[in-house]
């Protein structure tokens, strides 16, 4: 039965999800690869113009591929992904120097120029910096809690800082920013024509790298075990467990429940908007918490 909702992975046509131990996934993976249909999944089709889900498995004349497949594939999307973030950074850098102060500042994507006030460290024991705008107060910005921005001084031509910061308050005239350390503080604190603007979020990006690297140096662990059996190497396990019968739910969602509930490692339940995965999923979790003491 399924043991927690947790993953350390759970690897898709899409890519990565970490979490730990999962037994199940409902989602729109898109279409799954070959490596994925080894073990557990369910497609799509219309019966009487109905939608329904449908499971597949394994099948037992299939051996598993080599051990060293999902590894080897892990080392290709991350060198796939890492172009992908490049890409992103360079036309976000070109997209910005093209637009040019004042159009960005129009727009609510920058503040220029502007001041440095007080530093402290907050509650969260961040180091931050006040930044105040002088100029165009009354253009509403886009400049919210979380959000990545970075500095950069005009001169003759802008020069940007090598660090980003993160927006813990904005107002319309005054902005606090969690800034990397003491030296970003001295070095903002230091040059005239300061100017500040929102940043490429690198934050899915930089996730989703760790995730790979992680689950590429996993070794004896469950997470270890995961990417094997999500990578096709090793074949999954079910239990054999009497049907359950769900008279309320359509025999593709039943089906999906029971074949679920007999998974030992992971289950993935696939298909389009309006099958009723999230349904599935709701009489999943009860029938589990229904059994497990």
């Amino acid at each position: 039965m399924i043991q927690s909702v947790n993953a350390d992975l759970l690897a898709t046509a899409n890519g990565l999800i970490r979490a730990k131990d999962v037994h199940l996934f409902l989602g729109q993976c898109g279409a799954i690869p070959k490596h994925l249909r080894t073990f557990a999944a369910t497609t799509a089709r219309s019966h009487d113009q109905k939608q329904t889900l449908t499971m597949t498995k394994r099948r037992p004349d299939q051996p598993p591929n080599n051990a060293a497949a999902p590894i080897a594939r892990l080392h290709e999307m991350q060198r796939l992904l890492r172009m992908e973030y490049a890409y992103e950074r360079e036309e976000f850098q070109r997209q910005t120097e093209a637009m040019g102060i004042a159009r960005k500042v129009k727009r609510g994507l920058c503040w220029y120029p502007v001041t440095t006030g007080r530093n402290y460290y907050n509650s969260l024991n961040q180091l931050v910096l006040e930044i105040t705008r002088h100029a165009d107060t009354e253009v509403e910005h886009n400049f919210e809690y979380g959000r990545p921005v970075c500095f950069f001084q005009l001169a003759d031509n802008i020069t940007y800082f090598n660090f980003q910061g993160t927006v813990s308050y904005a107002d319309d005239t005054r902005m606090v920013v969690v800034v990397p350390g003491m030296s970003a503080v001295l070095s903002l604190q230091e040059v005239q024509n300061l100017g500040v603007q929102l940043a490429l979020d690198e934050t899915s990006y930089r996730t989703m790298l760790e995730a790979i690297d992680d689950t590429i140096r996993a070794k004896g662990n469950r997470l270890a075990e995961l990417r094997d059996i999500l990578g096709g190497a090793v074949k999954p396990q079910w239990r054999q467990l009497y049907p359950v019968s769900l008279p309320w739910l359509n025999p593709s969602q039943e089906a999906a429940v029971n074949r679920v509930l007999a998974a030992r490692d992971v289950a993935i339940v696939h298909g389009p908007p309006g099958t009723g995965k999230t349904t599935t999923l709701v009489e999943t979790i009860y029938e589990t918490l229904h059994r497990e003491p």
